[in-house]
């Protein structure tokens, strides 16, 4: 018969707060781990609240990990000062994705085409076009304004295709001087 009814993290302006619900049996400590190390701990929680059923509640923050991270919890005995090993394992999702690519437009000028890429501002120099099947190798690249929203405006042209074509968009990390391979794919219609 386990201890827990019930745990989560909760990720707000950067920490990380557990909440933690047992029965209210022999604990006098949660320690909560890492699954994947669970020879050190990342928290050790000692007070607790009593809920409206007479449940314990243990809280505690930390600073938010920067990806989805499994944790474990024990649980130690009032009685034997000892870690039950009862454990319980709990996952808290981060999601890192902003959504960097805005929009793309193209118009096709004099045997040209003109692509007008909006992404979200960041640490980019540099945007590439290549064809979607080598997505790899470059056909163009552009450079970017920052419009009223702060968001870049980035203007690639090239030849215009003879038929249909579906492109890859690539962004350049300015420090890194790399690309994300992070492909945004767009098709043009002919």
């Amino acid at each position: 018969d386990t201890a827990y009814i019930s745990a989560n993290g909760e990720i707000k302006d950067g920490k990380l707060t557990f909440t933690i619900v047992t029965k209210p049996t022999d604990i006098n400590r949660v320690k909560v781990m890492l699954t994947s190390n669970q020879t050190t701990y990342v928290k050790l929680i000692d007070k607790y609240t009593v809920d409206a059923n007479g449940n314990y509640v243990w809280t505690a923050t930390v600073a938010a990990p920067s990806e989805t991270t499994s944790y474990t919890l024990d649980v130690r005995s009032s009685t034997t000062g000892r870690y039950v090993k009862d454990y319980y394992t709990f996952d808290v999702t981060v999601d890192n994705k902003v959504e960097v690519f805005k929009s793309v437009s193209y118009e096709i000028v004099d045997g040209k085409i003109v692509f007008t890429v909006v992404t979200a501002a960041g640490n980019y120099d540099r945007i590439k076009l290549a064809n979607a099947a080598t997505p790899k190798t470059s056909i163009a690249v552009g450079s970017f304004t920052v419009n009223a929203d702060g968001d870049y405006v980035w203007t690639v042209k090239t030849n215009a295709p003879a038929e249909s074509t579906s492109y890859a968009f690539d962004l350049r990390i300015a420090d890194a001087l790399a690309y994300t391979k992070d492909y945004h794919y767009f098709d043009v219609a002919i």
